[in-house]
């Protein structure tokens, strides 16, 4: 059963990593669309 813990753990970090490189991803798209509309307008 400790392989199963292990994974779990894995699991849920993993996700974790996804969830921040979404949100940090989502940040640096919409700082590049606002630089646009400033160089733009």
């Amino acid at each position: 059963m400790r392989d199963f813990r292990e994974l779990k753990v894995w699991e849920k970090a993993h996700r974790l990593t996804l969830q921040i490189y979404r949100i940090t991803r989502n940040f640096f798209l919409m700082n590049n669309f606002i630089q646009k509309l400033n160089v733009n307008g």
